[in-house]
């Protein structure tokens, strides 16, 4: 190639970014030497739809293996008979308190980050997600009364401990399905909405 300064006019390998006689900058080299060292990026999947997906998936798969190892552990012989002196608790009530306590963080870690994740992954009914955290405590509410239930009938033989814990748990679950039930009579119309125009956008 020619180097374009009317004043120099060398002839120059065609790949040069600057003519070694003059000096003068290649500006047409100069861009594609950019452009070929640009790298150029994948498009990125919807990430935030595919995490509520696997915080999902892996929330299952974890129960379904507390309640696996639950069952070989109370399947074993040695377990079962085990009798621990001046302990009112038996080692299958024990067995199954502890993995209430395990599935019940697993299902508070849940609701917890389905407030985060949810607004990113269906953005157009983001308030749904404090619905779906709300339920998600109901049911943690019933797994931690469950365990709570063991132990209390274990220490007492009195039915009054157990009365208080189902009065106490019934005003929890009282307050988080009437916060629902706001939730979505407050939103309800705007999802209803967003729904029938999804649908006419879809047949359209």
């Amino acid at each position: 190639m020619i180097c374009p300064n009317p004043k120099c006019k060398k002839k120059i390998a065609d790949d040069s970014q600057f003519c070694p006689y003059c000096g003068t900058e290649i500006v047409q080299n100069k861009v594609d030497k950019l452009s070929q060292n640009k790298v150029v990026e994948p498009p990125q999947p919807n990430q935030s739809s595919n995490e509520l997906i696997l915080h999902t998936l892996r929330l299952i798969i974890m129960i379904i293996v507390v309640f696996v190892l639950k069952a070989i552990l109370l399947a074993l012989p040695f377990i079962k008979d085990l009798v621990i002196p001046n302990f009112t608790i038996t080692t299958v009530n024990l067995i199954n308190i502890f993995t209430n306590l395990i599935i019940f963080v697993f299902l508070i870690i849940y609701g917890i980050s389905l407030k985060d994740i949810w607004p990113k992954s269906l953005p157009s009914i983001p308030e749904l997600g404090d619905v779906a955290s709300i339920f998600v405590y109901l049911i943690s509410l019933v797994v931690i009364y469950d365990s709570i239930k063991r132990v209390l009938e274990s220490l007492f033989i009195e039915s009054d401990p157990v009365t208080i814990l189902q009065i106490a748990t019934l005003v929890i679950a009282v307050g988080l399905i009437s916060w629902a039930g706001f939730i979505t009579y407050r939103y309800l119309p705007e999802w209803m909405d967003k729904i029938r125009i999804s649908f006419t956008r879809s047949k359209n």
